[in-house]
């Protein structure tokens, strides 16, 4: 599963959600620039802060900086399969609440953010950047 969202409008499961990707296949280990996710078997896009399906790029009000945190989990063969009706919408914390006892590692991006448009149902990267006031990137792995 991959979940970006923003804790400058809120934090925990009060963030604002921008991208959700759930059931990837276990051997996707990229993701192509224009790649069209959703013709893999089986994967489901969430839905974002704005009630749209698939990924919302960010989009801040003036006023304080947003931190936005893409996290990438990996999940053990037992975790449920989370279905595309009704659409998906977690933050985080909503996530890893949820399916904890499932997530095997964890990698977090925070530092820099590459904006991408969607068209098609493609990303496209707009070659823009926004630097984020977050920690490092790091790696979490759970005890087995």
């Amino acid at each position: 599963a991959i979940i970006m969202d923003d804790e400058g409008c809120g934090t925990g499961a009060s963030a604002c959600v921008h991208w959700g990707v759930f059931n990837l296949p276990p051997g996707k280990t990229s993701i192509a620039a224009d790649e069209n996710l959703t013709l893999l078997n089986g994967v489901v896009l969430g839905k974002a802060y704005n009630g749209a399906t698939g990924y919302q790029g960010p989009n801040p009000l003036a006023g304080p900086a947003h931190t936005y945190k893409i996290t990438v989990y990996a999940l053990g063969g037992l975790a449920p399969v989370e279905p595309g009706n009704p659409v998906p919408q977690y933050t985080r914390a909503s996530f890893e609440a949820k399916y904890g006892q499932y997530i095997l590692a964890q990698f977090n991006v925070e530092k820099q953010l590459a904006v991408f448009a969607v068209a098609n149902g493609k990303l496209k990267d707009t070659g823009k950047r926004l630097a984020s006031t977050g920690g490092p990137s790091s790696i979490r792995s759970m005890p087995r």
